[in-house]
């Protein structure tokens, strides 16, 4: 085609020219990398999502030099009370027929934490509806009964959300959070801070869900420097334990998980299952010493179960129900039970139905028993009617207590006497703490209503004084109007 002539058409200016840059049409979008502005900024997490950024915990340095306990870790069968049941997954059942349905269940791992910082979880897969359940994920020291759960060695979360430390349970100071609690389908995690400095350095804190349930609660001074198990304790419930080697939930920094633990990090449990367990029946008048030698031999034996009244006793208070002795003596108390619907009679202990229940479940788990019936244990038919129940893999012994106890017996009396006290003498010093301390509230509280009444009567003064004074020169304002109206003058508006 013929090109038009410039005159009869105006010069076109080149697309290269800097001076006229082409401008998108009004409605034409325009890219947003294009577009100017500030860059993007990332919303700054809080500590209680995951990947927060104001965690107490920092990630951990890799390290896989090592060697590890992966593959070695599991819950302890041997080291759990005889109506707890431990599957295959870390899975935690128990018994509930008889006495049972009121007790708690504990088990704990067979890898205790010494240095270090690990963690482990425990899943909460079924709660029995209608019962008063629980669950507690903590650490416990080896030498500690799982029948004692506030025990001064042992520290833990409750479901509820209390912290467990030093024998009590309170509510952790959660600023701006929910109540640290958790129900069925939770997982909760458990961090164990042993590193030797550090900001939570000798601390224990809660994970719910992955995210941060309560700040780092300090460890007792009575258990730091040793060996620290995970120990679970449920109760009605159905729960799962993790303990690696991976996390079942993401959480805001990288962590060794206590089944991935460094060999120089942890210590292995000595209990074991198998071996040849033994059934021991003292044998004695009561009143004789039978409860202190009961005592030393459970103290000897770890792991073995005491078929007596008294340990269902003390199981049952342990476990949350409120028991009220009403009779018996020491080694076969009756008592009254509040928050289930069972007394002594109807708990099997009048017959002897939960001792057998108690010497079954324990013959099932072959753990070592000792039977304390110091009445019924001087009856030759007692003795064989209950020992048949554990079995013929037992080593069965009769020990006839009688006589001068031994030195290791007496040294233990002197201990329980000076722990009995100490307690009451802390009890004195903390009763009399406390009322110091109303006293000095009450002195106080005294000082301040002086002062105010002190206060009120000088603004009551000072009011009066004013008063007077205004009504002085409200007179003094009357009688010169008075003088001045007597004399022929005419008194000024303001004083009209």
């Amino acid at each position: 085609l013929a090109q038009p002539s410039e005159a009869s058409c105006p010069p076109k200016k080149s697309k290269a020219s800097p001076k006229a840059p082409t401008k998108p049409a009004p409605d034409t979008p325009v890219a947003a990398a294009e577009q100017p502005g500030p860059p993007e900024k990332k919303p700054k997490l809080d500590a209680s999502e995951p990947g927060g950024t104001d965690e107490h915990e920092k990630d951990d340095v890799p390290d896989t030099s090592s060697k590890t306990v992966t593959g070695k870790c599991y819950m302890n069968p041997a080291d759990a009370t005889v109506d707890a049941v431990v599957g295959e997954n870390g899975v935690l059942t128990g018994l509930t027929a008889g006495f049972f349905q009121h007790t708690a269940k504990g088990v704990r791992a067979n890898v205790g934490v010494k240095s270090g910082r690990h963690y482990f979880e425990v899943q909460i897969i079924e709660w029995l509806v209608g019962s008063s359940y629980k669950t507690r994920i903590g650490v416990s020291t080896a030498e500690v009964s799982l029948y004692a759960l506030h025990d001064e060695r042992t520290v833990g979360f409750e479901s509820d959300g209390r912290f467990v430390c030093q024998g009590s349970a309170t509510m952790p100071n959660t600023p701006g959070k929910a109540r640290p609690s958790f129900t069925k389908g939770d997982t909760v995690g458990l961090l164990l801070n042993l590193q030797a400095d550090g900001e939570s350095a000798n601390t224990v804190s809660l994970f719910k869900n992955g995210v941060r349930a309560t700040p780092p609660m300090p460890l007792p001074d009575c258990i730091r420097g040793k060996v620290l198990f995970p120990t679970v304790v449920y109760k009605c419930a159905t729960v799962r334990v993790n303990l690696g080697p991976s996390p079942l939930t993401n959480l805001p920094f990288t962590v060794r998980m206590v089944g991935a633990a460094k060999e120089s990090d942890v210590s292995m449990s000595s209990l074991k299952t198998g071996g040849a367990p033994e059934a021991v029946v003292p044998v004695g008048l009561p009143n004789s010493g039978v409860l202190d030698w009961v005592d030393a031999w459970m103290t000897k034996n770890t792991g073995a179960v005491e078929v007596s009244s008294r340990s269902i006793l003390n199981w049952l208070e342990v476990s949350g129900l409120t028991v009220r002795r009403s009779g018996g003596s020491a080694e076969r108390p009756i008592f009254q039970v509040s928050g289930a619907p069972s007394d002594h009679a109807s708990l099997g202990l009048a017959d002897g139905k939960a001792q057998r229940q108690l010497l079954q479940a324990a013959s099932l788990q072959q753990k070592s028993v000792v039977v304390l019936e110091i009445s019924e244990n001087l009856r030759k038919q007692w003795r064989t009617e209950l020992l048949s129940t554990v079995g013929p893999s037992y080593k069965t012994t009769a020990v006839v207590v009688a006589g001068e106890p031994s030195e290791e017996i007496k040294e233990r009396a002197r201990d329980v006497i000076r722990k009995r006290k100490r307690a009451e003498f802390d009890r004195m010093v903390a009763a009399r703490r406390v009322q110091k301390t109303r006293e000095k509230a009450a002195r106080q509280h005294k000082r301040k209503l002086e002062k105010l009444r002190e206060e009120k009567i000088n603004q009551a003064k000072e009011q009066a004084a004013k008063l007077a004074a205004e009504k002085k020169a409200a007179a003094a304002k009357r009688a010169a109007a008075a003088a001045a109206a007597a004399g022929g003058e005419t008194a000024p508006a303001g004083e009209e």
